[in-house]
């Protein structure tokens, strides 16, 4: 049964209520519905004029049909007892005369989340599309897969940014769509009508197929975390990356130097390791020990100078001991001992992630210094033929040399200058002038 609501103020609440509900859980049901209330208990429920007080009785009781309207009456406070309720109807409708008319434009219907008067909203306001999706994980999520620019701008806590790249995005879309309508209305035969034409098609089947993705693989979107194991090698804690595609077992330089067994390096075994790279291979521990869980294990690895992951357990290792990789349990089964290592979970990873993320800065702060001085070597290079032809003269090569070049049947200027050429190998420099002495 539908019933409503409403204030003195004007304000309606529709309600969709039982017959068997008492007035006392109506009471309650206004004290949550209703907002704005000063004293719950001072609150007079009135039902065709008629106050509503005994709190035990059913609304069917009272005589409450469908879409009556029940008024809420705040009494006078200081604890006075509320105006006498006239128990006869109105004396201007006894005697037939007309009610005032009601101006219905006046009464404020609230919207369906809130009981208060909002003011319109536009939603094209970045400050207004920012807060919707801050306050909405799911399409915060979606924009992250879809638009991650947009999406980073939208955790920012300067709103400022998000209020620039919301900009710029509405720009690209307009742009988009402009392009679009002329492509419609250009000659349907011209031929990058026709490629612009395919070429949406195919975008509008890419968005429809990540659409699904999302809509019945959404995990495919996440994060994948990697399958790490708590290890142990000479009583040092290690968090080692099981990689059943890596052909050996391997160990970072630095964790072989924590390990405390680059003493056991065998750099015979030196080389470079081929991969989605290239990495220098230091040598090989042929024997080692490694405590997985209450097992310990022999291993051998390789010592390579710059690897990111401070272990790796590859396919030798895994092998030897018959490993399993149980994704079902989480676990990591040894065949040849019968125990199991539950796999490292992502809150355990954090602590490596921070440490990755700091040595990727600083290699990347390396290597940007290193780009700097290459680029201002470079330059002096460039700049410094002119300067050095200038301050160097006879005498920076023997006199030996020069004569020697001289001899074969070339000017003193040139010798010089093929000597500078060859850092004052006089062979070259003889080689080098006849070659360009030859025509043809």
């Amino acid at each position: 049964m539908k019933i409503t609501l409403t204030t003195e103020r004007g304000n309606i609440f529709p309600l969709d209520v039982s017959l068997e509900l008492t007035l006392g859980d109506l009471r309650a049901l206004v004290e949550m519905e209703v907002e704005g209330l000063g004293n719950p208990q001072s609150v007079l429920l009135l039902h065709n004029m008629q106050p509503m007080q005994d709190m035990d009785k059913a609304l069917s009781e009272y005589g409450i049909q469908e879409d009556d309207v029940i008024v809420i009456l705040e009494q006078a406070e200081h604890g006075a007892p509320p105006p006498p309720v006239q128990s006869q109807p109105p004396q201007s409708v006894l005697q037939g005369q007309p009610l005032p008319p009601i101006n219905w434009g006046d009464i404020a219907v609230p919207s369906a989340t809130s009981t208060q008067a909002q003011a319109p909203v536009n939603p094209d306001d970045p400050d207004v599309v920012r807060r919707q999706l801050r306050s909405n994980p799911y399409a915060l999520s979606t924009l992250q897969q879809r638009n991650p620019p947009l999406h980073q701008a939208a955790i920012n806590e300067d709103p400022r940014v998000f209020r620039e790249a919301y900009q710029q995005h509405v720009q690209r879309v307009r742009d988009v769509e402009r392009d679009r309508i002329r492509m419609i209305n250009a000659d349907p035969f011209d031929v990058d009508a026709q490629t612009r034409i395919a070429q949406e098609i195919e975008q509008k089947n890419i968005e429809e197929n990540m659409t699904a993705a999302i809509e019945y693989t959404p995990e495919s979107f996440s994060r994948v975390v990697m399958l790490y194991v708590g290890i142990k090698v000479n009583g040092v804690h290690v968090k080692a990356l099981v990689d059943s595609g890596a052909r050996a077992t391997i160990m970072s330089e630095c964790c072989a130097e924590r390990c405390n067994v680059m003493r056991l390096v065998d750099k015979r075994f030196a080389g470079v390791a081929y991969g989605v790279g290239t990495q220098t291979i230091i040598g090989k521990v042929h024997l080692g020990q490694i405590q997985l869980g209450n097992d310990f294990l022999t291993s051998s690895f390789q010592v390579l100078k710059d690897q990111s992951e401070d272990m790796l357990l590859g396919l030798d290792m895994l092998r030897r001991h018959q490993c399993c990789i149980d994704l079902k349990d989480d676990m990591l089964r040894v065949g040849t001992t019968g125990n199991s290592v539950p796999f490292l979970k992502e809150s355990d990873l954090k602590e490596k992630e921070e440490i990755e993320k700091q040595h990727a800065l600083a290699s990347m702060n390396d290597e940007d210094a290193s780009m700097a001085e290459a680029i201002a070597q470079s330059k002096t290079e460039s700049a410094g033929p002119s300067t050095s032809t200038a301050s160097q003269g006879p005498a920076s090569f023997p006199e030996k040399s020069i004569q020697k070049i001289v001899s074969a049947g070339f000017s003193r200027e040139d010798a010089v200058q093929a000597l500078r050429e060859f850092n004052g190998d006089v062979q070259n420099a003889l080689i080098s002038l006849a070659a360009k002495s030859l025509t043809f």
